[in-house]
């Protein structure tokens, strides 16, 4: 497990740090998610299964703003730890992101409050596009549409709120 520290904080991030829990038990793929979320603000903790990720929530209880989930771990695989998140009253918002996530499967991640499923074939800027359109949505981003345009994601389609 790794914490990542901000080395750059957009306008608008300084008074509230967004935590984000990533699980990825892909060394590569971990490091690509991390360096990107922190770069754009984001204080990134890594976890590298869904054991580990029910650990930290478990000893830091309402820290995470966000869970961004690989979909394929060993052990404890991401539909459980979604699931288990539900009953742990777990505030955060879920992002699955998945190789391939597809009929059954999908509705079960969103029956068990999966927020957003983003394929891996998107590419990461699509999953930091999602990160912040749901922080947004459920306010916990500050800054709101100005911040998305900071960041220099598409704004289509995202109102004002």
């Amino acid at each position: 497990m790794s914490m990542t520290t901000i080395r750059n904080e957009p306008e608008g991030l300084a008074s509230r740090r967004i935590r984000i829990l990533h699980v990825e038990d892909d060394d590569f793929t971990s490091t690509c998610v991390a360096r990107l979320l922190t770069h754009n603000g984001f204080l990134v903790q890594s976890a590298a299964n869904g054991s580990e990720a029910l650990d930290v929530i478990r000893s830091q209880p309402g820290e995470f703003d966000l869970l961004i989930t690989d979909q394929s771990m060993p052990g404890l695989s991401s539909l459980e730890l979604v699931e288990s998140l539900r009953h742990m009253d777990f505030q955060g918002r879920t992002i699955v992101f998945a190789s391939g996530v597809t009929g059954d499967l999908r509705g079960r991640f969103f029956r068990f409050g999966a927020d957003r499923i983003v394929q891996k074939a998107s590419g990461i800027k699509a999953l930091l596009e999602a990160a912040v359109q749901i922080l947004k949505k459920h306010r916990a981003l500050p800054g709101g549409l100005t911040q998305l345009q900071n960041l220099g994601l598409d704004t289509h389609g995202v109102q004002q709120t």
